[in-house]
Formats: C-alpha cells, structure tokens, sequence
C-alpha cells in the first residue's frame, strides 16, 4: 500500500497495481488465519458496514470517484462486507455460480479488461457519458464475456491454451452446498 501511496496520482501501472496488489496480499494473509476471519465476519456487526458500502457505491456513481490509495478505508469497508456477504452465501444455490466462476478465476481476470476497454469505446463512440450506464455495461460484458471464454475453454482444447500450458489440466472440484 506504501507503495501506491508513494507512486503519482492516477498512474495506472504503478499506483492501481500496487492499491490492488496489496488487497490481494492482505487476502493471502487473511486467508492463513481463517479461524478468526470466519468468525469476524459472521458476527452481526457487519451490517454496520452496509451504509457505508451503500453510499460509497451511490457516490462512485453520482461522482464518478475513481479508487485509489485515498479511498484506502471505504475499499477495505467494502472488501470486509462483500467477505462477509460471500460466507452467508456459502450453502445455497448461487454459491455454485460464485464457484463455477472462482474456479476459472484466470480466465475472469485475464480477459475482464478487454471487454471493459471494448465496452467503453463502443458505448464513447454511440455518445454515452453516463459513468453509471457505462460502468454498469462494461461490468455485464466483462463477466459474459468472461463466462463465454470459460466455456469455450472447456469445449475447444486450442482455447484453453490461452489460459494454461498445453499438456496441464488442472482438476476443477464441483463443490456442492449442504
């Protein structure tokens, strides 16, 4: 986080990778001292995180706010809830969908900026300038997109080269809830 801090406003390949890069690590870490994580996030004073995850939402949306190192605390707010919204999920029938996609995560991540990138030049060009229409739009195409690369690298072998090294398939485990 230091060091998005300290790279220049804005700059997408330092500054955003780093903010990004460090929430990752705080899950790797999180994720090793899962007994004390699991219980804070099913404790009932998570919902006291809810209003700020609403109005952080309206207000990306009403003022196009863009993340970064400053809006460190309201990430981490919604980082925190979302955690816990995922585990109160865990035993019923969307929580296949979230593992469906977990399992192709590469898949979601290698090809999500592609189709953003798409969505916004398609959406520039036929004159929309609303960032919540456009931001909406492009996070729909993502995951489609997304979902349609997936399958189609399950179906056509060249595909799933884009993805992984010829010859290694990994075992994707169909978890079911209980």
């Amino acid at each position: 986080m230091a060091l998005s801090f300290a790279s220049s406003d804005g700059e997408k390949y330092s500054e955003q990778i780093f903010y990004l890069m460090s929430f990752f690590f705080l899950g790797a870490y999180a994720s090793h001292r899962s007994i004390y994580l699991i219980k804070f996030l099913a404790s009932r004073w998570i919902w006291l995180l809810a209003p700020i995850v609403i109005g952080t939402s309206i207000a990306t949306a009403m003022y196009e706010l863009k993340f970064g190192p400053n809006w460190t605390a309201l990430s981490f707010a919604g980082v925190i809830f979302f955690s816990a919204m995922a585990q109160r999920i865990e035993n019923t029938g969307i929580s296949a969908v979230v593992i469906w996609v977990g399992q192709r995560s590469i898949v979601f991540y290698v090809s999500h900026a592609i189709f953003i990138v798409l969505t916004y030049d398609v959406l520039s060009y036929l004159g929309v300038t609303s960032y919540a229409a456009a931001a909406s739009a492009a996070i729909s195409f993502a995951l489609l997109g997304g979902c349609a690369l997936a399958v189609w690298k399950e179906i056509w072998k060249l595909a799933s080269w884009l993805f992984s090294l010829p010859g290694l398939r990994p075992r994707l485990q169909t978890v079911r809830p209980t």
